[in-house]
């Protein structure tokens, strides 16, 4: 194969490549959160899901330790996310959820559900 076909097929390849790029969108969510009132916490336990289904279930796929801070900053790929916080026991005992936090394209909404 000659370099001019190395480079057209390069190109093309290229071009393929941004043509099927989707776009990813970053935000930052600032939450904050009060101590639990009964308990001690040791550390706190930010989960978030991009998919309403796993919501539903209470399945988030994506989880991060902060440590013992009552405020933390995520960051969220997407147009759509779910986020719940949970206290961690020094025997790693897990709260129940928090009320879930709702982010749909830069508004954020809060429903029902248990406050650490």
């Amino acid at each position: 194969m000659n370099t001019k076909n190395k480079k057209c097929i390069f190109f093309i390849l290229l071009l393929f490549t941004f043509a099927f790029t989707i776009p990813a969108f970053a935000a930052d969510v600032s939450l904050e959160w009060d101590a639990p009132l009964i308990g001690t916490a040791a550390s706190y336990k930010v989960y978030w899901s991009y998919i309403s289904d796993h919501f539903k279930g209470h399945i988030y796929e994506n989880s991060i330790n902060i440590g013992l801070v009552t405020s933390y900053t995520l960051t969220i790929v997407g147009d759509i996310a779910w986020i719940v916080v949970v206290a961690i026991t020094t025997d790693t005992t897990e709260s129940d959820y928090s009320n879930v936090v709702y982010y749909n394209n830069g508004k954020i909404g809060k429903s029902q559900g248990r406050m650490l």
